[in-house]
């Protein structure tokens, strides 16, 4: 995400960016950041992997975009009174408002793929034509190489030869399309600046190169699949919602950083939002406006007032619910309860309304025991849709449901749960 955002700014001060898909790279693997080897994929898993990740570059690119275009009117006094950065958008930089709200492709951003880089080129002609410009002792030197050398996995032939190849498809870039900057995350600095050396060494040309932090938490863990904190881009691997509390449930330290990194709100605003979170924390307007801006840049508009609307109604307030049909909001509750992303306690068809709290408390487990839900709804704490549970009423009823068959409770403020019926074998 933020090689996108990166990319879209490279876009408006007047460079035409080119988003480059592994799909030779991929068949080798980048030792950088890894403790042992990658698995090797198949022709077909690299092939169905690489129109993924073309698919979703150019959705998220034709959905930032989009949100260009909101920022742009919400701020375009602050943006265009900025003398270093001028407009937010150039004339040529406004797609279609229903093209790039309908999440097609952008046009301003070429997607390339590098396995044309190597088409008749044998293992001689690589170590002929490339390998001679590269010597080992920088090879060996690069901080990547290090780590992987010095770990129990050590490294393999295959991936130590990755950086021959990055700087290979720098020089092709060049060399086909006339790119002069290469950029991508700190970890890829060796990478990047093994291909700035092939260029002037083949070409006698100048080409740059530029890297942008690594995601971390405040206290310097790194954002990532591989340490098991990460999220995807697309709805198919992390759903809206979960998009959404993923950003909701970080610290101030943490949100307010990204803020500003995966948005494109003036420093103004961003500001403006700090302050406002500063004065009330309760209302996590930090994380709020983190999530907002995420899931809108990444899935669209449609799809941040579904997680919104989802958000209220799992844990009550406003935001989002007069944009999304109540069958969507609850379309979408159901699919996270049974993805695991909401507590949930599943009953027999035709079962939910007469149930007790208590027990579909208990099931769903956020409550150790019926004892407890049981003094909670003595004191008031437990709801069942907008209805307070009380001694006397202590069963989910008709009206309590969202929809046939479902219904939202909550002990607290902070512990709502989904009771859901069983799909019945004729349906």
């Amino acid at each position: 995400m933020v090689q996108l955002v990166a990319l879209w700014h490279l876009r408006r001060a007047g460079f035409k960016p080119i988003a480059l898909v592994g799909t030779a790279t991929g068949q080798i693997g980048d030792p950088s950041g890894k403790s042992e080897d990658r698995a090797l994929l198949q022709h077909d898993e690299l092939a169905s992997n690489a129109a993924g990740v073309r698919s979703c570059i150019e959705q998220v690119l034709a959905h930032i975009e989009a949100r260009a275009l909101a920022v742009h009117a919400e701020h375009a006094a602050t943006y265009d009174d900025l003398a270093e950065g001028g407009p937010l958008l150039p004339p040529d930089m406004c797609p279609a408002p229903e093209n790039a709200s309908s999440g097609g492709a952008s046009t301003a951003v070429e997607v390339a793929e590098n396995a044309p880089f190597y088409e008749g080129m044998s293992a001689l002609g690589l170590l002929r034509d490339v390998g001679q410009h590269f010597r080992l002792g920088t090879m060996l030197g690069r901080e990547s190489v290090r780590a992987r050398l010095q770990s129990p996995a050590g490294l393999s032939f295959t991936e130590f030869s990755y950086q021959l190849l990055q700087a290979w498809d720098f020089r092709e870039l060049r060399r086909s399309r006339g790119c002069v900057l290469q950029m991508g995350g700190s970890d890829q600095w060796g990478n990047i600046t093994a291909g700035v050396d092939l260029v002037r060494r083949v070409d006698a040309a100048d080409v740059f190169g530029v890297t942008a932090p690594l995601l971390t938490t405040a206290s310097g863990a790194k954002l990532g699949k591989t340490e098991g904190n990460a999220v995807w881009l697309t709805a198919d691997r992390t759903s809206h919602f979960a998009l959404y509390q993923y950003c909701m449930r970080m610290s101030d330290a943490d949100a307010a950083p990204l803020l500003r990194r995966l948005s494109l709100l003036p420093l103004s605003a961003c500001e403006e939002i700090e302050r406002a979170h500063a004065a009330r924390p309760e209302s996590g307007a930090l994380q709020r406006a983190l999530a907002t801006e995420v899931v809108t840049m990444s899935r669209g508009a449609a799809a941040a007032a579904t997680a919104q609307a989802v958000t209220a109604a799992l844990f009550g307030g406003k935001g989002g619910a007069a944009e999304s049909p109540a069958a969507d909001v609850a379309a979408d509750i159901s699919a996270a309860a049974l993805a695991g992303e909401v507590p949930c306690a599943v009953v027999e068809p035709g079962a939910l309304a007469g149930s007790q709290a208590r027990d579909l408390a208990v099931a769903a487990g956020v409550a150790e025991s019926k004892a407890q839900v049981t003094r909670l709804i003595k004191g008031g704490g437990v709801a069942a849709g907008a209805r307070r549970l009380t001694p006397d009423r202590t069963t989910v009823e008709a009206a309590d449901m969202m929809a046939p068959g479902l219904a939202v409770l909550r002990l607290g403020k902070s512990k709502p749960f989904v009771a859901l019926e069983r799909p019945s074998d004729r349906s």
